[in-house]
């Protein structure tokens, strides 16, 4: 009896440890080919917290978890992040959108000794300029 009285103890414990929630905005862009978009991610826990990551992917074919930053292949010298310790909270710009830039971005957090948790999602859609003649 006592041994389940523990492990009831320990799991409502790792229960309240992992407590991290994230926002991120907006939930969908559309944008034409050329200009920037903007998406917001950040998160709150009842943890006090003094080390934590936000990173960005896209979810693509055949790449699950694509890190978007400006050293990645299809983002280089695209890409800028703007991260804000105070409000714990971080924007990715891209900048020139492509059409193949349209996909669903996702923030994930990880707060160390507070556990991680991940956005929603962004879904973009980047369409083709039209050129009249």
């Amino acid at each position: 009896m006592y041994p389940d009285t523990i492990i009831g103890v320990l799991l409502i414990s790792a229960v309240a440890i992992a407590d991290v929630k994230v926002t991120q905005s907006p939930g969908n862009i559309e944008i034409t080919e050329g200009q920037e978009f903007q998406i917001s991610c950040t998160f709150t826990t009842s943890s006090n917290v003094t080390q934590y990551g936000i990173t960005w992917y896209k979810a693509v074919a055949g790449c699950e978890n694509c890190n978007v930053m400006n050293t990645s292949e299809e983002f280089i010298g695209r890409v800028l992040d703007k991260h804000d310790d105070v409000s714990k909270s971080k924007q990715l710009i891209v900048m020139d959108a492509k059409q193949n830039d349209s996909g669903i971005y996702y923030c994930e957090v990880v707060v160390m000794r507070a556990g991680n948790g991940r956005g929603k999602g962004t879904r973009v859609t980047v369409n083709g300029t039209w050129l009249f003649c």
